[in-house]
């Protein structure tokens, strides 16, 4: 997507447009097309380690350039009562970050593009600046630092150290004890400082409390959800045993910083790299923080043989790198997204039989949402250690039901050896029926929510099936899979069991509470037990399991639905049933086999879509302003299978997955929450509010791979390919 000057001059659009970069290990660049930074979280280079503990190593580069007594600022800051600060948004002609990005700035005779890149495997960022003018000019660029983790704001602080290290092109700084030492190579000249930039406004994650304000009950119900979900020591666990939040989501501690966030964030420039370019030159300055970084690239094979003597002959074979992984990896992406389609369309019969039998790709490269979601994806995709995993961005962090709900997208792009991988992993670390929710600093594995456990299940079975490699399944995941289902049976840690009425409960000394959306994955994961032991030769054990899901389906339906409400029961305690209305409900109704009974599953859509459904998700609860994008695939795939999957409902379905592909960031990612503005309308069928203006804040997590992931997977699997859509009247 290319931005011009219609958009990047009203600040407000700029900023709304945001971009993100991932180096493969838990780190990443964020930032927005004006430049400037919005939320803590933006910042060129957040490193993260083994364990994926986030730090930012890197705030900006900031850059001015001079040309015959006339001054251009390519930054743009917002700073506390300062009208006069930098305002480089005004004189950019374009941007872009297709396939990273890239602006370019003109002011009188200074004509300037400004790139960045990252490089995959490494905590690693490329930036470049060439002079695009037909005069000389001079530049400077200024490293900022502060010291702190990807989500809260930094003051001045005497402590930071600045530069450590100085020699030609190259020059080390850090910021304190504890966090990253940052090296920087550049191609101009260093002239070391110490100056402060005070004031930065930030939008931070505070208003957070608004939003609960604004629908009181969801906390109360994290609260109440949580009694169950205890950690391997007996802990409360941090994370709600459901999906709506952390024990902190990201709201910024004042105390952390030592001030009110409201004053600003403080940056040391701790000097400046300057240069004189000539038509056509370009500076370039790569920051990393492995001191080593050449050295390894080297032996990677990387650089060539032999290597470039110039830092700019470097960047150009790095960057042609850069360039082939990406190919390569839409490439990949679109091939297997079109094989996908086409099984999906034959499975469907009729018109799909024929669409799956053109010559003509069903999804190719002009597709506008595949290769972005795809490239998404591949963001979210983070080495740790051994193990591979799915993580949301800035903060890497890895949750196990996050990274095992996302693999349904992978498996429709067909990225079978990166799903192996990351189910290979969780595998492993099966503790008594357990699936790992998180791992510490050491990287030891946190039990808790026993959801990651049934998702884990449902993920391999969807992997046998589609990629049919046998081997793996029966030797590593089929056992592990079955101790899940003989502890969960048994009972396990946190008062887990299948009580004697059939159902799954959770007792943690307050009395059993019974979950319905732990349930209705607890069905999914009889049924998908009983096809994997058929397709590794186990035909009594299969027969056995799919007896007990048709026993337990009725069981749910007796104790969970009631159609005078015409909904489910969100939770059972003591034999007092819970009549709240939340996301994970849909589950009922959107995994295959539905777990209700067709009429039963389209009142539950109906009253989700009434209650729930906005454009970009659904709410976290009835009247409530926070959206989950995470849940739009499940309620796709319900809202589908209940309006029998007819040219009207996929038409409805497509306008949403492209009202929220809207607010999708350049680079095809989505966040955690969007907190909408107060006056935002309840969605109603029809489409009503989908008309309404709608400018939602980005909260949480900028990138999280579930939303994604399950937009990938229904527009592949569930959405005919038809050469024209259905107008809906």
């Amino acid at each position: 997507m290319r931005l011009g000057q219609d958009v990047l001059t009203d600040l407000d659009q700029a900023l709304a447009q945001e971009w993100l970069l991932a180096d493969g290990v838990g780190g990443c660049a964020l930032g927005t097309a004006a430049g400037a930074r919005a939320r803590p979280e933006h910042a060129l280079l957040i490193a993260s380690d083994h364990a994926g503990h986030a730090a930012v190593a890197l705030l900006a580069l900031d850059a001015r350039v001079t040309h015959d007594g006339e001054t251009l600022d390519l930054a743009t800051h917002r700073l506390v009562g300062d009208a006069s600060a930098p305002a480089g948004y005004r004189h950019l002609e374009s941007f872009t970050a297709d396939p990273w990005p890239r602006a370019t700035f003109r002011s009188g005779a200074i004509a300037v593009q400004q790139a960045y890149f990252m490089l995959s495997g490494h905590s690693a960022v490329v930036a470049s600046w060439l002079n695009t003018g037909s005069r000389p000019i001079r530049i400077s660029v200024a490293p900022l630092l502060v010291a702190r983790g990807p989500s809260i704001v930094h003051r001045e602080d005497p402590a930071l150290i600045g530069v450590v290290k100085g020699q030609p092109g190259r020059v080390t700084l850090q910021s304190r004890e504890g966090f990253p030492t940052l090296t920087l190579w550049h191609s101009g000249t260093f002239l070391p400082a110490r100056v402060w930039q005070r004031g930065h406004v930030l939008e931070t994650d505070e208003s957070f409390e608004d939003a609960f304000a604004a629908a009181p009950d969801a906390t109360s119900r994290a609260t109440r959800a949580g009694a169950g979900a205890r950690g391997a020591n007996g802990a409360r666990s941090a994370r709600r045993i459901g999906t709506v939040t952390r024990a902190a989501v990201r709201v910024p501690n004042p105390s952390q910083a030592g001030h009110d966030p409201a004053a600003g964030e403080d940056a040391l420039a701790a000097g400046y790299i300057e240069a004189t370019l000539a038509p056509g030159q370009w500076l370039h300055v790569v920051a990393a923080v492995e001191p080593d970084l050449f050295k390894t690239l080297a032996h990677e094979s990387r650089l060539g043989t032999p290597p470039p003597s110039t830092l700019a002959g470097c960047v150009e074979r790095l960057e042609r790198h850069e360039r082939e992984h990406l190919s390569l990896t839409r490439n990949a992406a679109v091939a297997g997204a079109d094989f996908t389609a086409r099984q999906a369309a034959a499975a469907q019969g009729g018109d799909g039989m024929a669409q799956s039998r053109r010559s003509e790709p069903l999804v190719d490269h002009e597709d506008p949402w595949i290769t972005r979601f795809a490239t998404a994806l591949e963001l979210a995709l983070v080495s740790r250690g051994s193990r591979l995993t799915l993580v949301t961005l800035p903060d890497g962090e890895e949750h196990g039901v996050t990274a095992l709900r996302a693999l349904p997208g992978l498996l429709s792009l067909r990225a079978f050896e990166p799903v192996a991988a990351v189910l290979r992993g969780y595998a492993e670390y099966v503790d008594e029926g357990y699936v790992p929710e998180s791992f510490d600093a050491a990287g030891s594995p946190r039990y808790g929510d026993p959801r990651a456990s049934l998702w884990l299940i449902h993920a391999a079975e969807r992997y046998a099936r589609r990629s049919g490699e046998i081997d793996l399944v029966r030797d590593t995941l089929y056992p592990a899979l079955e101790s899940i289902m003989q502890y969960f049976r048994a009972g396990t840690r946190g008062g887990l069991r299948v009580d004697s009425e059939g159902l799954l409960s959770l007792d943690a000394g307050d009395g059993p509470t019974r979950f319905a959306d732990l349930n209705a994955l607890w069905y999914h994961a009889l049924v998908a037990m009983a096809q994997l032991a058929r397709l590794v030769g186990r035909r009594e054990n299969g027969a056995f399991y799919l007896a007990w899901a048709r026993e337990h389906q009725q069981r749910f339906v007796e104790r969970f639905w009631d159609a005078s409400r015409g909904q489910l029961a969100y939770a059972i305690t003591n034999e007092r049933a819970l009549w709240e209305l939340h996301p994970e409900l849909v589950l009922a109704a959107s995994l295959p086999p539905t777990l209700l009974a067709p009429e039963q599953a389209r009142t539950l859509v109906e009253t989700i879509e009434r209650e729930l459904m906005t454009p970009l998700g659904l709410r976290e609860a009835p009247g409530s302003r926070r959206v989950r994008p995470e849940w739009v695939g499940s309620f796709a795939s319900a809202w589908l299978r209940a309006h029998g999957r007819s040219a009207e409902a996929q038409t409805r379905v497509r306008g949403w997955l492209d009202a929220l592909g809207e607010h999708t960031g350049l680079s095809g990612h989505l966040p955690e929450l969007f907190v909408l503005p107060r006056s935002t309308p309840v969605h109603r069928e029809g489409g009503a509010s989908n008309a309404a203006p709608m400018r939602p804040r980005r909260a949480g997590a900028a990138a999280a791979p579930v939303a994604v992931a399950e937009c990938v997977r229904v527009r592949i699997e569930e959405l005919d390919r038809a050469e024209s859509a259905v107008a809906v009247g």
